[in-house]
């Protein structure tokens, strides 16, 4: 009998603004991380911080639509984090951030339940 792997994505969720295209991704290493394994078929969670903004609800939405258990998140007031993303041959290339979300503001931090 096979097992779904299990993998919990511990981190940052943060919008990638790409410049060229105007549009905006949701992104950060650990949720990608999250969302790529759910999309294999693992049973996959996120902890994170979400901003209580527009982008934040996106953020915590895209993942709840993939099935992605976000229940142990932390909500904070403020923006979601951004950064500005181009292209160089291929390449993304990480142009700035807003360094005034809620991860740069609020580090994740395991409470005592936790």
């Amino acid at each position: 009998m096979n097992k779904k792997p299990r993998i919990l994505g511990i981190g940052i969720a943060t919008m990638d603004i790409y410049r060229h295209q105007k549009r905006m991704y949701p992104g950060g290493n650990e949720y990608n991380v999250a969302y790529n394994a759910a999309l294999q078929g693992a049973y996959a969670g996120f902890m994170g911080i979400f901003a209580d903004d527009a982008a934040g609800d996106i953020l915590e939405r895209t993942l709840a639509e993939a099935g992605i258990d976000t229940s142990r998140s932390h909500h904070e007031k403020g923006s979601s984090g951004y950064a500005l993303v181009d292209l160089k041959d291929g390449d993304r290339i990480f142009l700035d951030w807003n360094r005034q979300g809620v991860t740069d503001l609020y580090p994740f931090t395991f409470t005592e339940e936790e």
